[in-house]
């Protein structure tokens, strides 16, 4: 583990319960997002998913690749513009995503808005508006799309 605080609550504007040094064994025993609930000790706390190693005590080496990426990630540090566009289920516990139902009423309302090719092609051409294509800007880091 890293140098983090035990926070009474998996936010990090909760109260800090005690400031844990790099390497402080826990006990952890519960989840919610990107927080651990663990123990340190008697007392009960949080820490963040992403300051806790599985490592054992005494093991020095390198960060996997793959956790050093999911951290720049999770952190907002991936990319040249620091831009992380990302789908989850924030605030969703495990519980509530497994009693989860579609809303086919909302999908349907939201189909009835979509038009057809050519009903897009008269209106645009009795406002008139051209077609254009755009390209997509350079990727900062050089991968192809």
């Amino acid at each position: 583990m890293r140098d983090t605080e035990l926070k009474a609550d998996p936010s990090l504007d909760a109260r800090t319960l005690a400031e844990l040094p790099v390497r402080t064994p826990v006990t952890i025993v519960d989840r919610h997002g990107g927080w651990f609930a663990v123990f340190h000790g008697d007392t009960r706390g949080w820490v963040r998913l992403l300051h806790v190693s599985s490592q054992p005590p005494g093991t020095h080496g390198p960060i996997p690749r793959e956790l050093e990426q999911a951290a720049r990630v999770a952190t907002g540090r991936e990319g040249g513009g620091n831009i992380i566009v990302t789908t989850g289920t924030r605030g969703l516990n495990e519980e509530q995503l497994r009693q989860a139902e579609a809303n086919t009423d909302g999908l349907r309302r939201l189909e009835e808005q979509g038009v057809e090719d050519d009903q897009a092609e008269r209106y645009a051409a009795r406002y008139g508006l051209q077609r254009r294509d755009v390209a997509y800007p350079p990727d900062p880091q050089g991968a192809n799309r």
